[in-house]
């Protein structure tokens, strides 16, 4: 991948790496590490989205048809009295715990790359990846139902 504003610059770049390394062509980025590229050249725009990352986490979480909700999360406050005790761990929880941790970090990689509207929510979330209970499991779903309802947005880059 070579990016620049100079299509100069860009020939420069691809002719020099040609010399050493066997490059494919040059077409317009569409696909990369799970993230769409929409150009839009008569704008001068890119709007990068990962709409496919967000319907194999949803399916993930058997929450494809799910409905959707209007924020990322609630203003319920969580805290460490919403984790579960030694004493509370079944085998049912420790599974929770994983498909929570897996969640979470789906959730992180989409917030890093595209949304940053649901950045505050995945953090919030973070914080207990260590010893999730049902509330941080509930607040997730919540996450995922807003993602559902906004799977269409993306961030957009400007030349």
């Amino acid at each position: 991948m070579i990016g620049s504003s100079s299509k100069a610059i860009n020939d420069w770049v691809y002719k020099e790496l040609s010399k050493d390394l066997t490059i494919g062509t040059r077409e317009p980025l569409k696909w990369h590490l799970g993230i769409a590229y929409d150009w839009d050249h008569e704008n001068g725009t890119v709007t990068l989205s990962q709409k496919g990352h967000i319907k194999k986490l949803l399916e993930a979480h058997s929450m494809s048809d799910c409905y959707s909700v209007s924020t990322p999360c609630s203003d319920y406050k969580l805290g460490l009295s919403d984790c579960p005790t030694p004493e509370q761990l079944t085998p049912d929880i420790l599974k929770m715990q994983g498909e929570y941790r897996s969640g979470v970090a789906s959730a992180l990689w989409i917030a890093r790359n595209t949304r940053p509207d649901i950045a505050y929510a995945t953090s919030r979330l973070g914080r207990y990846s260590n010893n999730p209970g049902a509330k941080m499991f509930e607040e997730l779903k919540r996450l995922l139902r807003y993602l559902q309802g906004t799977m269409e947005l993306g961030i957009r880059f400007t030349s």
